[in-house]
């Protein structure tokens, strides 16, 4: 990838900012998750409205992290050039992303699904991908950091839709689970120190930098969870371990 002259790269980022106002496309773009949740829930009325919303984030699990994960892997390392302008490719994927997580906040909220640490999660995402887009550079990293994040996702709904079929206590369920474990713990905390050293090396912006450390603390905080399930469900006997086991399984999903 080319890398752009600093002054290049300020001007090229306010006619991104003059010409391109992104709010219809974002609009656009939560308005069809959305539909898409309708859509499932016409087709499958037997399910839940929960087994809808899965299927809308096993979706964007799968595209955004195999398009993330793609700009990883550039000419060039992109985190260490923080001030690569976006490209249209990045720029579709943080909208993508972006109407996602602007959908599944509202779902969330409305049907009280999730815990304190999931919502915040959500709204600082939606906070930092919409500074993103209106910044103009800094979308492979992003990007990358998206791919890195979401690479989990498929396998914790893969999880979720094995266990509500009530196959739970099969060899398949304990594999997906035990390789999200460790996906989990590779990509949110080794990959993701990484980065964050990498971010604060670099001549970032403070806001990215903030943005990053955020990201990273609660991805910690989502470690320390599945921590407290995975030994609590492999190291307690009894029924009445089995029952708190069944509640740690909800607060991880």
């Amino acid at each position: 990838m080319e890398i752009e002259d600093p002054e290049e790269k300020k001007s090229s980022v306010e006619l991104i900012n003059s010409e391109s106002d992104n709010t219809g496309i974002i609009i656009a773009s939560t308005v069809s998750w959305t539909l898409g949740y309708f859509v499932l829930r016409r087709l499958l009325p037997g399910k839940t409205a929960e087994y809808s919303c899965r299927l809308i984030t096993l979706m964007h699990g799968l595209v955004a992290s195999m398009v993330g994960l793609s700009q990883c892997f550039l000419n060039e390392n992109p985190f260490e050039h923080p001030d690569w302008i976006t490209n249209d490719k990045q720029n579709l994927l943080l909208i993508f992303s972006l109407g996602y997580f602007i959908f599944d906040l509202t779902w969330c909220s409305y049907n009280r699904t999730e815990t304190g640490l999931m919502i915040v999660h959500h709204i600082y995402s939606i906070y930092t991908l919409k500074s993103l887009l209106s910044k103009g550079y800094s979308g492979a990293q992003a990007c990358c950091s998206i791919g890195c994040m979401e690479i989990t996702n498929p396998l914790l709904q893969l999880r979720w839709f094995i266990r509500s079929e009530g196959y739970h206590k099969t060899m398949t369920f304990l594999l997906v689970e035990v390789f999200f474990f460790i996906l989990f713990f590779i990509f949110r905390l080794i990959v993701g120190s990484y980065i964050l050293i990498t971010v604060f090396f670099e001549k970032n912006d403070t806001d990215f930098k903030i943005a990053t450390v955020s990201l990273y603390f609660i991805s910690v905080m989502f470690m320390i969870q599945i921590i407290k399930y995975a030994t609590l469900k492999y190291t307690s006997k009894g029924q009445c371990a089995i029952s708190q086991i069944e509640l740690a399984t909800e607060r991880v999903t």
